[in-house]
């Protein structure tokens, strides 16, 4: 088949959720095998290891300057017509970007008191930075255009091959830094086949000028502002217990979050189906607080089940497949979990205040939770342990999903 037949566009919401659903259901299915099976090989202290180099360099995606993605989307949501202006526009932008994120984490790398091993991995692996500018980029292509299928079928794609050969790879007595190599070929791979397709439903040219366009690149800063604090309040956890504790201690939180992170397979599917709608409802005066409301209880309804599914699951799961080592990590998962319910009910008020052009009041509710997960981890690790850590992440989950449904709320009403 052609591959100019198979672009032929649904026009569904509800055809493109179902799309992103399914495929991340799949994606995060095959990434629930790895993140049993890596572990189980791999031990505490290695997976830790792994998982350190990883989550220090994720931080460092906001120096990509991704936000701007946000902006590029929700104008062309508005003004499908201009797409392609649009878009070249940004690309030169989010290419420099991306190369300065990764020159900052190697020297930052560098400079941190990890053992040279593990500062040798984090320089390496920061060239992941140079291929999430691009990929996100191509991303927002599929997202306006509403083919959400071919955003589900490469990450399908990139975590199949990725989990397998990391598998496969562990098996046969490599170490840390095979991972890491596997993942960035990985990346790189899929990467040019994603590229080839996103060329055949927008003829950009990848190598544009750079345009500095003021507006946009402001927009763009704020929403790259709120996910590095969004990254604060979670994913630094990661970073700060590799500073306060040791690997092994990585390990262990590192697959109870992996695990309670899988059950967010659907968020961001329902977040790249609901922006562009919501930036066109609300282009058309027809988003109302209703509506939000009714997608906020919709929702929570299997968000809650989740929430008491998983505990049971996991006193029976995580002793048989990740091993005895790891049944300090139950414990951590039984809090943890209920962070679910906190990330899904506030997607559509965030959404709405994205798509609204209210992110910078995101971005001081994200300020107060960033810091306050910090100082809490730091109060609850020497109080509690492991656990004072996914006791703080969950404080500080509720406190942001209370703040931001509350205020988007009065932002709709108004």
């Amino acid at each position: 088949m052609k591959l100019k037949k198979v672009l032929k566009p649904p026009n569904s919401v509800v055809v493109n959720t179902t799309y992103l659903t399914i495929g991340s259901f799949l994606s995060q299915i095959v990434s629930l095998i790895g993140a049993f099976f890596i572990p189980r090989l791999l031990g505490p202290a290695d997976y830790g290891a792994y998982q350190t180099v990883i989550n220090f360099v994720g931080i460092f995606s906001l120096f990509t300057f991704s936000g701007i993605n946000k902006v590029v989307l929700r104008e062309c949501s508005k003004r499908p017509e201009y797409a392609k202006e649009i878009f070249e526009e940004t690309i030169g932008l989010r290419l420099l970007f991306s190369i300065f994120a990764f020159l900052l984490c190697a020297i930052v790398a560098i400079l941190m008191g990890y053992d040279k091993g593990t500062k040798v991995f984090i320089v390496i692996y920061s060239g992941s930075l140079l291929y999430s500018g691009l990929r996100d980029s191509v991303d927002i292509i599929y997202q306006f255009n509403r083919r959400m299928e071919f955003i589900s079928f490469f990450s399908i794609l990139r975590n199949t091959i990725s989990v397998s050969l990391s598998i496969l790879a562990v098996m046969a007595g490599y170490g840390v830094l095979t991972l890491i190599l596997i993942q960035m070929a990985t990346q790189g791979i899929v990467l040019l086949s994603n590229y080839r397709v996103s060329k055949k439903l927008l003829r950009f040219r990848l190598l544009s000028h750079i345009f500095l366009n003021k507006r946009i690149i402001r927009q763009g800063f704020n929403f790259s502002l709120l996910q590095f604090l969004n990254v604060l309040s979670g994913k630094i956890d990661l970073v700060m217990i590799s500073i306060m504790g040791t690997t092994a201690e990585v390990g262990l939180y590192a697959l109870a979050y992996n695990i309670v992170e899988r059950g967010l397979m659907v968020r961001q599917s329902l977040s790249q189906s609901l922006f562009p709608v919501y930036a066109k409802l609300l282009e058309d005066r027809n988003l109302d607080a209703r509506i939000v409301l009714k997608h906020t209880a919709i929702i929570a309804l299997p968000a809650s089940a989740l929430c008491i599914i998983t505990p049971p699951l996991a006193k029976w799961i995580i002793p048989v497949l990740a091993g005895e080592n790891f049944k300090q990590s139950i414990a951590i998962i039984n809090v943890l979990v209920y962070f679910l319910l906190f990330n899904y009910i506030v997607v559509p008020f965030g959404i709405s205040l994205q798509a609204n052009n209210n992110e910078s009041i995101q971005i001081r509710i994200g300020l107060l939770t960033a810091l306050a997960n910090i100082t809490l981890n730091i109060i609850f690790y020497s109080k509690y342990g492991l656990v004072g850590i996914a006791y703080s992440t969950l404080f500080t989950y509720f406190i942001h999903s209370f703040l931001i449904t509350m205020l988007g709320y009065i932002k709709l009403k108004a």
